[in-house]
């Protein structure tokens, strides 16, 4: 059905009230207007009752548009877990009803182990399903956030400490960032820290983030701002997070260098405000938003990102992992054909 449906809210609520953590890429209110192609799949028991839900998105490749790629994003946790054993024939079913379905892409997502193998089991007990690379992370750091915010802080190491404190020293304060005027900042900003990685900057909808984060939603954009500038150049760096029922995800964040910001740690005061605000919305843990795996290449230059965060928790858990089926032989079968005669067209259009 179509996502922020009334039926999609009415089972979001009602999964809510038994305890589920809802992630905020499920909930209704968070529509992305006429052009969203998400959908909310809902699965029903024998009595008709709402066992579970889930979002998919499907999309349809230029080079064969009469198939169609599902993907679902953070499946697992106490949300699926009463039907982690049926997660098998809940993704076939989907694939049913979807013609034409050549792939279903499945993110997994959860922070228990052996929950996780039952939904890993289930699902690769499907013909023609591999493990695919991730596109989401695999490894973050999670920070508990247990106790008052006083013994959150202290429990932190001292350079941390001195680091979140340092933003008083050039006169900066944090606030949220609601001005339209701090868009091409925002992606000015989110561009240099990825060049900085070797990288390039995924596209982000800024537009769309500012409108999902006000006051009393369920999203928090905190900017880093300094004195003596003009908008929007006064922000200097940002940070985005979600609240995902039990726990709050780091999930985007950049700063600037320039040589009169000195060596002037922009971010921790940020990351702090966001675990402040994960607390006054009742989470449990933090999610710093992946780490590079332990064992990847130390000349990784993500791999200061990572140091970044464990200055805040050296506590290291595995989330993720992606499972990608392919329903139908035939449709994995015409794919290869229409690959070997891409491939061939290229070679083709090269010579000329």
């Amino acid at each position: 059905m179509p996502f922020g449906a009334p039926q999609h809210r009415e089972d979001v609520a009602t999964l809510a009230r038994r305890g589920c953590p809802i992630p905020h890429q499920y909930r209704p209110w968070n529509v992305r207007g006429s052009g969203d192609t998400r959908r909310w799949c809902r699965v029903i028991g024998e009595a008709d009752d709402l066992l579970t839900g889930f979002v998919f998105d499907v999309h349809r490749p230029w080079w064969a548009p009469f198939l169609s790629v599902i993907r679902v994003e953070r499946y697992g946790r106490t949300l699926h877990e009463n039907t982690a054993s049926e997660t098998g024939s809940i993704m076939r079913q989907l694939a049913a009803l979807h013609r034409g379905a050549y792939q279903i892409q499945v993110g997994l997502f959860d922070e228990v182990p052996e929950r996780t193998a039952l939904f890993r089991r289930a699902i690769l007990s499907l013909p023609r399903t591999v493990t695919a690379a991730p596109r989401s992370y695999t490894e973050t750091v999670r920070l508990r956030l247990d106790g008052t915010q006083d013994a959150l802080l202290a429990g932190l190491p001292g350079s941390t400490r001195r680091n979140i404190r340092e933003l008083q020293k050039i006169g900066a304060r944090i606030g949220r960032v609601e001005d339209p005027v701090y868009l091409p900042r925002l992606e000015e900003l989110h561009g240099e820290s990825f060049a900085r990685t070797g990288s390039q900057a995924p596209h982000v909808d800024f537009t769309e983030i500012i409108a999902a984060s006000g006051p009393t939603d369920d999203a928090a954009l905190l900017g880093v701002f300094v004195p003596d500038r003009p908008a929007p150049s006064d922000l200097v760096a940002f940070v985005w997070g979600r609240h995902n029922g039990d726990h709050v995800t780091y999930d985007i964040g950049a700063s600037k260098r320039s040589a009169d910001l000195g060596r002037t740690p922009l971010s921790y005061g940020a990351i702090w405000q966001l675990i402040c605000w994960a607390r006054e919305r009742d989470a449990e843990w933090f999610d710093f938003g992946g780490v590079v795996p332990a064992d990847a290449e130390t000349a990784d230059r993500r791999r200061g990102i990572t140091d970044f965060k464990l200055q805040f928790s050296t506590d290291r858990i595995a989330v993720g992992e992606e499972l990608w089926i392919h329903p139908s032989a035939a449709s994995v079968a015409l794919v290869h054909v229409l690959d070997v005669a891409r491939s061939v067209a290229r070679r083709i259009t090269a010579r000329r």
